[in-house]
């Protein structure tokens, strides 16, 4: 009898322990498109930005 209780007290908890992490997964999976579009724009105005002065140091 212990040992059921145990067994299903375990289980619960795994199913909790599951379910959770899923869950924050869900909102990383939200929350990092838009952390990789600022790092993206930031990255080409970088670029835009170091060929620009270079054509104009050029000139």
């Amino acid at each position: 009898m212990d040992k059921e209780t145990n067994d299903n007290e375990y289980r619960r908890q795994r199913e909790h322990r599951t379910s959770s992490p899923e869950r924050k997964k869900k909102k990383k999976i939200r929350k990092l498109p838009i952390i990789l579009l600022i790092v993206v724009i930031l990255l080409i105005a970088l670029v835009v930005y170091i060929v620009h002065s270079y054509n104009s140091g050029v000139e």
